[in-house]
């Protein structure tokens, strides 16, 4: 069970998320109508980066390694949402989260915060997208 600093954080991340997302709506179709009613999630393995909603976890795809310089995680979501929804999405959320973007090339995206690198690819497939996060040591 989490300590109460570490609940006030999980539950401060929860709030910032849930304005983020009503404010997000300005972007063409919201993606939250009623930011009280929105069903936040985050990822399984990486329960600091949000999930966006129109995306599905695959939980089967996560990986989970601790290392001495940090922790290693890789997870896959999908659905069917546009590319630059997605991007959009995270361009606007991830900061009020305390992740710094490093860069947006060709699909990819990546984030720094305290030591680590956030790298997500988004790919157009049949269907929709895929989208593939990964976190590092920065030093990695």
């Amino acid at each position: 069970m989490y300590s109460l600093p570490i609940m006030r954080i999980r539950l401060n991340q929860l709030a910032v998320f849930v304005v983020a997302l009503a404010l997000f709506g300005g972007l063409g179709e919201p993606l939250v109508r009623d930011a009280a009613s929105a069903d936040v999630s985050f990822l399984s393995a990486l329960e600091d980066v949000p999930l966006m909603p129109g995306l599905t976890e695959d939980k089967a795809q996560g990986v989970v390694f601790d290392t001495p310089d940090g922790r290693i995680v890789e997870s896959v979501a999908n659905g069917k949402v546009a590319v630059d929804r997605v991007k959009q999405f995270y361009a606007a959320v991830l900061p009020q989260l305390g992740w710094q973007s490093l860069n947006d090339l060709a699909g990819d995206m990546a984030y720094g915060r305290e030591g680590e690198v956030l790298a997500m690819t988004v790919r157009l497939v049949q269907g929709g997208v895929v989208v593939r996060y990964a976190v590092s040591p920065s030093g990695q």
